[in-house]
């Protein structure tokens, strides 16, 4: 079971959102998915009008810390992650049948293709400063933390570049009205 929140609440809160790929595959090895996916999230954040304050795609897993005012967030998600899921998984059809086929799910008689872990995902309500501040903080140290780089503005799939740095790469982000 997802544990996404429906509840109004989401829409007085920055949110704290995990999700990870299917099997745990390191699926974001591929830079070509990677900017995928980062181009996808801008291209949502402006259909769908939400707040985007940082993010980092980890080979296996993603997090953001977003605000949607005007959106529910299972909309948000939906948007997202099925945009994106669609894309890439034809990308990856197209370059590696191998791969794609560990993407494959059966259910019953269905066999489905998912990027995404079903049902797999958190959503951590940000309700302070503080624990905002520690959400960014924790999204720019993930890279370090596994070993990818020594300082998190050397890791290009994260919006550490933007706070640390005031350079808008990959994307620039959303600025709460309060900082």
């Amino acid at each position: 079971m997802s544990n996404y929140t429906t509840s109004t609440e989401q829409y007085h809160t920055t949110q704290f959102l995990t999700f990870s790929t299917q099997k745990k595959i390191p699926l974001f090895n591929d830079l070509r998915l990677c900017q995928l996916f980062v181009d996808n999230l801008d291209e949502q954040r402006k259909k769908l009008r939400f707040l985007l304050y940082a993010f980092v795609v980890m080979p296996d897993h993603v997090h953001l810390l977003i605000w949607s005012p005007e959106t529910i967030l299972s909309r948000v998600l939906q948007g997202i992650k099925g945009s994106f899921s669609r894309k890439a998984l034809e990308v990856i059809r197209q370059n590696d049948s191998t791969l794609y086929e560990l993407l494959r799910i059966r259910s019953g008689r269905q066999a489905n293709h998912r990027f995404w872990l079903e049902h797999a995902g958190t959503c951590k309500p940000v309700p302070t400063l503080e624990k905002f501040l520690k959400g960014v903080e924790y999204i720019h140290e993930n890279p370090v933390k596994n070993g990818f780089v020594e300082n998190p503005i050397f890791y290009k799939w994260s919006s550490a570049k933007f706070w640390l740095k005031g350079t808008p790469q990959p994307l620039k982000m959303d600025v709460p009205d309060w900082m």
